[in-house]
């Protein structure tokens, strides 16, 4: 079941002057804390690089398939796996064609991997613990070509 909490505190700045005297009160007035968890949301699991742009401005262009099976939505932060060499990047996602197969590293990215290595591409969500332990994750394994396995 989801929650939604919203707060509305006035505070009078003169007699609480200060931001931690007035981040101590509101937590005093809740009497609750709020944790979230980065938690593993999905992921493309040894997908294969097709191309590696260095001209590019950032980021991993992938197949709009792959994106919407894995749910992953243009702009998300990725963490990519290079199984062929160890390395890991940060980026963020690009919608590629759909149904090209094509996993494209650009920019920086591209100095990190080479075409034809395999690749593992990881999403996380920020959850409570509560939805951590409801979540199930997305696993996608695409064939050699990068295409959906049915």
């Amino acid at each position: 079941m989801n929650k939604i909490i919203f707060l509305n505190i006035n505070i009078n700045y003169n007699i609480y002057s200060t931001l931690k005297e007035t981040q101590q009160l509101i937590i005093q007035m809740c009497n609750f804390v709020l944790m979230f968890l980065h938690i593993f949301k999905s992921k493309i699991h040894r997908a294969t690089v097709t191309e590696a742009n260095l001209n590019y401005v950032g980021s991993i262009t992938i197949d709009e398939d792959l994106m919407d099976a894995a749910n992953i939505l243009p702009g998300e932060k990725l963490q990519i796996v290079n199984v062929n060499n160890g390395e890991r990047i940060e980026t963020y996602a690009i919608k590629g064609v759909r149904g090209s197969g094509s996993i494209c590293l650009n920019g920086a990215a591209a100095r990190k991997a080479e075409v034809g290595d395999v690749v593992i591409l990881i999403s996380y969500a920020l959850m409570t613990p509560e939805e951590a332990k409801a979540y199930t994750p997305i696993n996608i394994y695409p064939d050699e070509n990068n295409r959906l396995i049915n």
